[in-house]
């Protein structure tokens, strides 16, 4: 049998609670962050105007996909057919702020590497979302 001192199973017991501890604490701070992050992302979309083109060749993916938008608090402002299809689907960046594209492109299934930057004033919306072809593979799984 082990004899172990009493000094020693203190030791022990407190690096264990200890870990216990900054875990749990860790873990919350953790959870914290990514429901401040959330709720911050949450407000951005309640704010954001876009349109929607449906560049992906199937009719009604562009008034669809409008709809989910709507739903997550996104204000759609015109829905129009693109003038190409395309197999990829981007967002255009009209007023240059892009956190609030990272964001939008994050919430609705577009990689961040596909926002384009065409700045304009002339522009009464935000973004410009181009739906191609796979977003409605994305969309399908």
């Amino acid at each position: 049998m082990v004899k172990i001192s009493f000094d020693v199973l203190t030791v022990l017991l407190f690096l264990v609670f200890s870990f216990l501890f900054y875990k749990k604490y860790f873990s919350t701070q953790q959870n914290l962050i990514s429901q401040k992050l959330e709720k911050n992302s949450q407000i951005i979309l309640e704010n954001f105007q876009i349109d929607v083109y449906n560049a992906s060749g199937v009719e009604g993916v562009g008034i669809s996909m409008a709809q989910k938008y709507r739903e997550i608090g996104i204000d759609v402002l015109d829905i129009k057919k693109f003038s190409n299809i395309s197999e990829e689907s981007f967002l255009i960046d009209r007023i240059g702020n892009k956190k609030k594209m990272k964001v939008l492109a994050n919430a609705i299934g577009i990689d961040t590497t596909k926002i384009i930057s065409q700045i304009s004033k002339d522009y009464i919306w935000e973004a410009s979302v181009i739906i191609g072809k796979d977003l409605l593979t994305q969309n399908s799984k």
